[in-house]
């Protein structure tokens, strides 16, 4: 029997034409969007096609990232404005990370209520609590979805907080933070995002309350406005980290070149530089003035509960059968240090 030699596969050799799932990852859209592209002669022209046989194909560049700035301009001539490679990766993302936010928003949901009733929510809690939510999301990613059930996984949170890097009495910290019974099941209510939105304003709108109260302000829109967040992620995001040494807000690329040159200057002379922070995240600046009084009116339910119970002042309007000694309806004006006039369980020391 005649042996064959041992001979290595040759490797595979390139197609000269570029494919439509290549064309589609580098133009950052959907094959379905190159194929309809194809049947339309100036942008077939504006993707470099040319005729082979029956078919329109693409030549393979010898510079894939030469042809597609080129397509790109080509494209925005026509009125084809394409978006980075960078967004459709966060849109793959954000699509592969629906599937558990909302059970993840609701166990950030109800232990943002837990911190709440103990009063006002400090820097520990908001830390602690956006450490579960982060954690949520590891344990839940590859979970099936019938398996969804975030008060049931309690026990696997200690280990995985473990496997971040905290220290025992850390994660005994933030397991204080986990929510009661009663919290998951206000939150358990709420079936859709929206539900839940519902939810996070008012808690956002007692929490802005309590803040002002605090600084000596008066719970007007003006005032309230700055204090509440746009939505949940907003909200979840807000964190309100105090950053170390000289912080730069979001530089622009002249600023940051700048920064940098001096950093090497001051390291190539010898001196010790400074400490300085680039912040690169978006400042919170709330609602529109007109958008939150149409949302959150001052004067219905639940905002008005809620600044009466936080100002500790009556929130009914005074008894239509008390006739005034003048015969004019006086002009109802609150006092925002007038005695509680009813019982209030929310605004207990700081823990």
């Amino acid at each position: 029997m005649q042996k064959t030699a041992n001979v290595p596969f040759a490797p595979k050799r390139e197609s000269r034409w570029l494919k439509n799932d290549e064309a589609a990852e580098a133009l950052a859209v959907d094959v379905r969007t190159i194929k309809r592209w194809m049947k339309l002669p100036a942008k077939r022209e504006a993707l470099s096609a040319v005729q082979h046989g029956k078919q329109w194909r693409i030549p393979r560049p010898d510079n894939l990232y030469l042809w597609q700035s080129q397509a790109s301009e080509r494209l925005k001539k026509l009125g084809v404005h394409l978006s980075p490679a960078w967004k459709r990766g966060l849109r793959k993302a954000g699509q592969k990370c629906s599937r558990y936010l909302i059970e993840s928003v609701r166990l950030w949901l109800a232990a943002y209520m837990k911190a709440l009733k103990r009063g006002r929510i400090t820097q520990k809690a908001r830390d602690a609590i956006l450490l579960l939510w982060q954690t949520a999301g590891e344990i839940l990613d590859p979970l099936p979805r019938y398996e969804m059930d975030v008060e049931k996984l309690k026990s696997k949170f200690p280990d995985q907080l473990r496997k971040r890097g905290l220290p025992e009495d850390e994660v005994r910290a933030v397991m204080r933070h986990w929510p009661g019974e009663k919290h998951f099941k206000k939150v358990r209510a709420a079936r859709t995002r929206k539900q839940l939105e519902a939810i996070r304003c008012t808690l956002d709108y007692l929490q802005a309350a309590r803040d002002l109260k605090r600084a000596g302000k008066k719970p007007t829109a003006d005032n309230l406005r700055p204090l509440h967040h746009k939505d949940i992620l907003a909200h979840i995001n807000g964190t309100r980290e105090t950053l170390r040494g000289i912080v730069v807000q979001n530089p622009t690329p002249e600023e940051l070149r700048k920064l940098t040159l001096a950093s090497v200057c001051g390291q190539i002379g010898g001196k010790k530089p400074p400490v300085v922070t680039v912040d690169f995240r978006q400042p919170q600046g709330g609602l529109r003035l007109r958008t939150f009084r149409n949302r959150h009116p001052r004067r219905q339910h639940p905002q008005s509960e809620i600044v009466a119970s936080v100002y500790r002042i009556s929130s009914s309007l005074p008894s239509a059968e008390e006739k005034p000694h003048t015969g004019k309806t006086p002009i109802r004006k609150p006092v925002y240090d007038k005695p509680l006039l009813f019982t209030h369980t929310g605004d207990e020391p700081e823990d």
